[in-house]
């Protein structure tokens, strides 16, 4: 405030402190999970087949509009599906002898809310896909996954990978994550986390003989603070084979089986010169 003098008289001169009210609005941070269009695939055989960080296999969203991407499009470019999804599904009983399963329904697993928990990809040739060799020179051999992390403490990520095929995705999800326990599920079914964490690599291939195989391989980590026990691991699949567009196609489905064994050719034994015997070993489920 001032004063001052003049021959109109005494005059004021008031100032006031400006006052700013700043108003932030908290957004609550949601995990990012990778089920929209135009997402991470496999993609290097002859087939297409869609990833999540969501414990789902294929594409569980073309009939909610959510996405266009194929579930498992074989051959590639077809328009068949020769799958609708797949779901892993964990049970388990906890110490209190309850029994539970996480897995469905769907988005029971979760990624954490880290920006870059997404599906990672990679393919033969890039930086540490060099299997059975020690690409880092520190001793061993395939020690790191790939997750963005420095799993062996070396300083360096993802440079010496356990890569199992030709092309590689991997994501990590839980079942212990709060947009899960909080989600409200068809028919109100409340989500009873086990405390587990899942690794899960999905692996194709492009070489002849390969090029019509989706292999998934997950590791399931307890991360709670019970012990379980009867843990059983399981996959649902909904076996829906027919043209993307078509809604029916559950109505001409048909399920087979085969044999998962083979019998490998392994050499010739030769004694001397009178006898001579081809030699075979199967390999498969006992």
């Amino acid at each position: 405030m001032s004063r001052g003098n003049g021959k109109w008289g005494r005059r004021w001169r008031c100032t006031f402190p400006g006052i700013f009210v700043l108003c932030v609005s908290a957004t609550p941070a949601v995990a990012k999970l990778d089920i929209a269009d135009q997402g991470p695939q496999l993609d290097i055989g002859r087939f297409a087949m869609r990833i999540t960080n969501a414990g789902i296999m294929g594409n569980a969203f073309f009939d909610r509009g959510l996405s266009g991407d194929p579930s498992f499009e074989f051959p590639r470019g077809s328009g068949h599906e020769a799958l609708g999804r797949a779901e892993l599904w964990v049970g388990a009983r906890g110490e209190d002898g309850r029994q539970t399963v996480t897995g469905g329904p769907m988005l029971e697993w979760r990624p954490s809310l880290a920006e870059d928990d997404r599906v990672r990809q990679a393919y033969l040739g890039s930086r540490g896909s060099r299997i059975t060799i020690d690409e880092d020179g520190d001793g061993r051999v395939d020690e790191e996954s790939l997750n963005g992390l420095d799993d062996d403490g070396d300083g360096e990520i993802d440079e010496d990978l356990d890569f199992q095929g030709e092309e590689l995705c991997t994501a990590i999800y839980r079942d212990y994550r709060r947009e899960s326990i909080d989600y409200a599920y068809p028919g109100g079914e409340r989500h009873i986390p086990l405390g587990l964490e899942v690794e899960q690599k999905s692996m194709a291939w492009a070489r002849a003989g390969f090029q019509g195989i989706a292999s998934m391989r997950f590791h399931v980590t307890n991360r709670g603070t019970q012990i379980l026990h009867d843990v059983r691991l399981g996959v649902y699949a909904d076996l829906d084979s027919r043209l993307r567009a078509a809604g029916n196609g559950h109505l001409d489905d048909q399920v087979g089986y085969m044999d998962p064994s083979i019998t490998v050719f392994e050499g010739r034994s030769v004694l001397e010169t009178d006898w001579v015997k081809n030699c075979f070993a199967s390999v498969g489920t006992p």
